[in-house]
């Protein structure tokens, strides 16, 4: 592995379970993000980061460099974290019709390289259900998969398979 930044610590599960796993896919793993990075995305995006997306993001920080599990996840940085809106943005005009139907939703993780990605509803209560949607760039817009963020990583860290 090259460039890992992850750090030897104490991990409350399911955190301890995904460093695990993707320690064992050979993925360089990036160290938690810090209270100011924290702070910083949460101002920038006027929303607080429910309980488990906090913990998640406190014990590591996705996988670094596009290094993606066994199974073609990626899970992002949170400085890489975005709104639907802004992911299905590709720039160029052509935007997907499905761009605004995530309100609050941001992205965090993707499949295939964005050929579906995975959003958590945040909102400015520290208290929120924190949803997790699958999201398919001009597809159906769909139901929650998850009731929970902590439930989706929970899901995740069993059997990858389990999330698609």
């Amino acid at each position: 592995m090259s460039n890992v930044r992850h750090k030897t610590m104490s991990v409350e599960q399911p955190w301890a379970n995904i460093i695990g796993y993707w320690k064992r896919s050979g993925i360089d793993i990036r160290s938690g993000a810090t209270p100011e990075e924290v702070g910083s995305f949460q101002r920038k995006h006027g929303v607080v980061l429910g309980r488990d997306v906090l913990e998640y993001f406190l014990a590591v920080d996705g996988s670094s460099d596009w290094a993606m599990d066994a199974e073609h996840y990626r899970f992002w940085p949170l400085a890489e974290v975005v709104p639907v809106h802004e992911a299905l943005d590709a720039g160029d005009g052509k935007a997907c019709s499905n761009r605004m139907s995530y309100p609050n939703c941001f992205v965090f993780a993707d499949h295939l390289i964005n050929s579906w990605m995975y959003a958590v509803r945040l909102s400015t209560d520290p208290k929120q259900s924190t949803e997790v949607y699958r999201v398919v760039p001009n597809g159906e817009v769909g139901r929650p998969i998850s009731t929970s963020f902590r439930q989706f990583m929970e899901s995740y860290a069993s059997n990858p398979i389990n999330i698609l």
